[in-house]
């Protein structure tokens, strides 16, 4: 078993930022049909066979609907849904490896009592063009489906199906207004005439607010952000568009440029998100130019068949599996690699990696070895699996083979590539150089991977490591991570970025939040004090943990919030010497401040530089001990492989469970390539906005956005982000409900309550595609501008601060400083709040 100061160091290194899951394994597109595409539940959602046909039932309406949309070059051809190993193992469900399943699907099926709302959404961070993150789907919402006695209704659930996947694959947004926000509002004026805001004209309907009474309008002919257009669905005959109203019975298509049919032109005039965000291209313009459709062979398209649903159920006896594969080529005797190697893979064999789990260990240089089979890791197996560790290095560099050694070996007892003990195992692919080895190369061995549903995790430990590891972790939903050299930090990094490879095998609710890293520079005989916030949600297993070459002449002192002080002197205070750390631990802390003393009772010819990291569990609750719902920080970017004039986006999701936190401070810091070998880049920082301005898409929906520009040259860069709150933080209690498609507003079998004083049939005489400023209550004053906090259902938040590995991003095509050829962002928020004309 591991050894209390194991443990401590396990828990501490968990991650020293807080590790985010990788992209999901990329679907694919072949013959026009979609395959790969898993769909994941939670495992809190109860067990249901109702739910299970219903899903596999929306998926088949959906594949013809998407056919019929597309015209015939799209359709779901091949689709795994991971079953929750809470759910019994029944007839029809094969077996898969447990771990990290639900965070990397691309479509997760949530609990509705988690998430308020049945309603489907897409986690769309990115801009026009670019995929979503994921799709949700709940248990309530499946479980209503081709049900008419439900009490909320979905019509045409495979509409708001392929309505999502438009918005996740496609990248193109909604054509709806959004309620609340002014930005996109229900009405707008062109020629004195006021339209709802729509993906084609003629569309009928009636305009009220939020009460169901008549909307307000402004002086200047702009509507109150409170008001909606309702659509009469009995009255029209549009054909599109299915980013506008999906539960409509007549639409059956995506609004278009290149056309004379009034059902189908897209109206560039509506001031939606479609066309503010994807400069006032329509909908299948967007999707045309998508790379699964730009270059397709109309005649390799195959004749449409249902979608195969396989059924796999985790299977939480089978161990995570990983392969290490480590290059010991000749470069990795420069700038002391091969060493910070070994010491790195040393502490993932000792400390790192569980009990439990399953470990082999391949080498490569020319060609390949394997050095250890696979075991499940204990005691004894670690120490043999340590004394493997290669401490030499020579030869050349044939990253291939070591792949395909590493997956044939995964698959040992296995009964093929494809089987649940392949899928879901992890390789961690360390290296300084590029391939220069054949037999078999990357993108050879890369379709057997993909195939086998082996997730490939990097480290490149050089800038000059093959450029191609950013592709396959890409493809196999992994993350990559850059190693600089001569870097103080790097030996801590390496850490960091294995524990978070073990880490992506834990349930999001229940990893460990990283609550502070931050450098300490001791100047002289002064210590420095550190603050640490534990706010109400955390407390549990907390993590004091300072890493310095340093660490002998350091003093170090934690004063807890009921002012009591510990030093050396207590049983929980750990220094390692081997690894340059000291711990402190506390099971159980109270909410409040701790401060952190740090000094040097011994002088040393440098200034002592160390990293404090602070790390808790989320502290459990009641009978069941629910863990709560700390804030915590998922990090990505927009893009591994950067193309200059392009910028690199990065993205960071601050939030409270469902809950989005608004108005925090969150700065990237970007560790830069160096120039030359005598000119070093120095680190830059970026400030994160969630303003809806530039690269950020929505406003005040908690994820913040930063388009990077500052860059050094070509190569890797390294981004971490801290996060702070301040007297503007907030968290939304509403839910950013705006993502959501709207629902019926008049379903079959009964229309909505009328409002007070108004009849049935004088709505209906009110139904109209155009209107005029009398159909509006005339009011005073200016409008609220776009991303106005009025709007906004909101709570204020107790202090706290977090910190998230980002990882690492590559740029190319770099001409220099003297080459600035990135264009300035568009201007998407400017807008007419009054017009005088005297």
């Amino acid at each position: 078993m591991v050894n209390l100061a194991n443990l401590l160091l396990i828990t501490i290194i968990i991650t020293i930022i807080n590790y985010t899951q990788g992209s999901p394994k990329p679907i694919t597109f072949i013959n026009g049909g979609y395959r790969g595409i898993t769909i994941a539940i939670h495992s809190d959602v109860p067990e249901s066979d109702r739910l299970i046909a219903n899903l596999q039932q929306l998926w088949r309406n959906g594949s013809q609907f998407l056919y019929r949309a597309t015209s015939g070059r799209a359709r779901f051809v091949e689709l795994e849904v991971i079953i929750p190993h809470t759910w019994p193992m029944r007839d029809g469900y094969e077996s898969v490896m447990g771990g990290g399943h639900y965070d990397g699907a691309h479509v997760r099926v949530a609990p509705t009592d988690r998430v308020k709302t049945n309603r489907p959404y897409t986690y769309q961070p990115r801009g026009c063009g670019q995929p979503g993150e994921y799709i949700q789907l709940t248990d309530g919402f499946l479980e209503s489906l081709f049900d008419d006695k439900a009490s909320e209704r979905f019509d045409y659930p495979e509409k708001h199906l392929v309505h999502e996947w438009a918005h996740y694959r496609y990248g193109v947004f909604d054509e709806y207004s959004a309620d609340g926000d002014p930005k996109y509002p229900a009405f707008y004026m062109e020629n004195g005439t006021i339209y709802p805001t729509t993906c084609v004209k003629g569309i009928k309907g009636r305009q009220e607010d939020m009460e169901g009474k008549p909307c307000k309008i402004y002086a200047g002919g702009q509507v109150a952000p409170d008001c909606r257009f309702v659509p009469d669905p009995m009255d029209t005959n549009a054909l599109a568009s299915i980013m506008f109203m999906p539960h409509m019975k007549s639409i059956e298509k995506f609004c278009q440029n290149d056309t004379d049919d009034p059902r189908l032109r897209h109206n560039i005039y509506a001031p939606n998100k479609q066309n503010i965000l994807c400069n006032y291209r329509s909908t299948w313009e967007v999707i045309e130019s998508h790379r699964d459709f730009k270059n397709q062979d109309l005649d390799t398209l195959g004749q449409y068949c249902e979608p195969a649903i396989r059924l796999l159920r985790v299977d939480d006896r089978q161990s995570t599996r990983f392969a290490l594969v480590l290059d010991v080529s000749g470069s990795m005797d420069d700038y002391g690699r091969r060493g910070r190697l070994h010491r790195a893979a040393t502490r993932f064999v000792n400390d790192l990696i569980l009990d439990g789990m399953e470990l082999g260990i391949v080498q490569f240089s020319t060609d390949a070895e394997q050095l250890h089979p696979m075991v499940t890791v204990n005691d004894n197996t670690r120490q043999s699996l340590a004394a493997v560790i290669p401490t030499q290095s020579a030869g050349w560099t044939a990253i291939g083979k070591g792949l395909k050694l590493a997956l044939d070996m995964l698959g040992s007892g296995a009964s093929g590539v494809g089987s649940g003990r392949l899928q879901g195992s992890t390789i961690v692919l360390i290296t300084d150089g590029e391939e220069n080895q054949n037999e078999p190369k990357i993108e050879e061995i890369m379709p057997e991977l993909l195939k086998a549903g082996v997730r490939v995790d990097s480290i490149a430990l050089s800038n000059g490591s093959d450029p191609r590891l950013e592709r396959i972790a890409m493809e196999s939903g992994g993350k990559c991570f850059y190693m600089k050299d001569n870097d103080s930090a790097t030996n801590t990094a390496m850490e960091t970025a294995f524990m978070g490879f073990v880490s992506q095998q834990r349930d999001v609710e229940i990893q460990t939040v990283t609550i502070m890293n931050r450098e300490v520079i001791i100047i002289g005989d002064k210590p420095v004090t550190k603050r640490v916030i534990i706010d109400e949600e955390l407390g549990k297993n907390i993590r004091f943990s300072l890493h310095s070459k340093d660490t002998d002449s350091l003093t170090v002192k934690f004063k807890a919030p009921d002012g009591q002080t510990y030093d050396q002197t207590h049983d929980k205070y750990k220094k390692l010497s081997a690894f340059k750390y000291i711990e402190f631990s506390v099971e159980d802390s109270p909410v409040g401040v701790w401060e952190v003393y740090i000094g040097q009772h011994r002088p040393t010819p440098d200034t002592p530089v160390a990293s404090l990291t602070v790390t808790s569990d989320p502290r459990p609750t009641g009978a069941n001990q629910t863990r709560k719902h700390p804030v915590r920080v998922n990090a990505f970017f927009g893009d591994l492989e950067v193309r200059y004039p392009a910028t690199a986006l990065v993205y960071a999701d601050v939030r409270k469970g469902p809950n989005a936190i608004i108005g925090a401070r969150v700065v990237a810091t970007v560790e830069r390539p160096d120039t030359g070998a005598d000119s070093q880049s120095p680190d830059v920082t970026v400030e994160l906005w969630d303003d809806g301005v530039g690269a950020d898409v929505t406003a005040n929906d908690g994820i913040y956005t930063a388009a990077f520009t500052q860059f050094s040259g070509n190569g890797r860069y390294s981004v971490s982000a801290q996060v702070t709150n301040t007297s503007r933080t907030r968290m939304r209690t509403d839910w950013s409900i705006s993502r959501f498609a709207p629902l019926s507003y008049a379903p079959p079998g009964g229309a909505r309550r009328p409002a007070p004083g108004v009849s049935r049939q004088q709505r209906q005489q009110t139904s109209k595609s155009e209107f005029t400023v009398d159909d509006f209550v005339p009011t005073r004053g200016l409008p609220p501008t776009p991303g106005a906090v009025n709007t906004i259902q909101s709570v204020t938040v107790p202090a706290f601060t977090r910190a998230a590995q980002v990882g690492s991003f590559k740029l190319d095509n770099y001409g220099g400083p003297e080459t600035d050829s990135i264009p300035p962002a568009r201007v998407t928020d400017l807008q007419v709040l009054t017009i005088d004309d005297q």
